[in-house]
């Protein structure tokens, strides 16, 4: 019973996260054009390479959290349970970001979002890291997920904004080695 209850919160999710959407326009001449650059034509354009730049500093800062909070939460005096809850109050929290975000970007420009959670996410590791009780570590674990909704779920509309739809899966493929390159070793590097 309990995996048909999961497996029926996902489809609902799923519907809710389709509410608002629409079908992308067809690609242009120019567009298809575009598409036949070779996947480094999308480093022709200096604002995809600041994006990639942002995209490996947040990637490894992004991470870091996760790396040494148990820890965090042992040295403040949170019991194991305690720990487990604020786990659980960024993963509950992200899964309403992701809903939030997508309905908020069917009303205004995804690029933006996606760009203002960047920004949301480095104030929210700031409180994590600060968090001198329960409270303010659960508070900015919820707020942190809150942030990462927008980071995750956009990432596509907002590439589509920033260097068109025929170079998506280009851009996506660079997005995600660069951040593949930088999450990866954060942990190491933290401790």
């Amino acid at each position: 019973v309990g995996l048909r209850v999961l497996a029926a919160c996902i489809a609902g999710l799923y519907v809710v996260g389709s509410v608002g959407q629409y079908e992308p326009p067809a690609l242009s001449a120019s567009d298809q054009k575009a598409a036949d650059g070779g996947m480094f034509a999308v480093f022709k354009d200096p604002k995809f390479r600041l994006t990639c730049a942002a995209v490996a500093c947040a990637g490894f800062g992004y991470i870091l959290p996760f790396a040494v909070q148990a820890v965090h939460a042992e040295n403040i005096g949170l019991t194991s349970d305690e720990s487990a809850t604020v786990y659980t109050m960024f993963g509950t929290f992200s899964i309403a970001g992701r809903i939030t975000a997508g309905l908020v970007a069917a009303r205004c420009n995804p690029l933006v979002v996606w760009v203002g959670a960047y920004w949301a996410i480095g104030g929210c590791i700031s409180l994590v890291a600060a968090a001198p009780n329960f409270e303010v570590l659960a508070l900015g674990n919820a707020m942190l997920g809150l942030a990462s909704g927008p980071m995750i779920a956009l990432l596509i509309p907002g590439l589509r904004e920033l260097v068109g739809l025929a170079r998506i899966p280009d851009a996506l493929v660079w997005i995600m080695v660069v951040q593949a390159a930088s999450t990866l070793p954060a942990p190491t590097v933290a401790g």
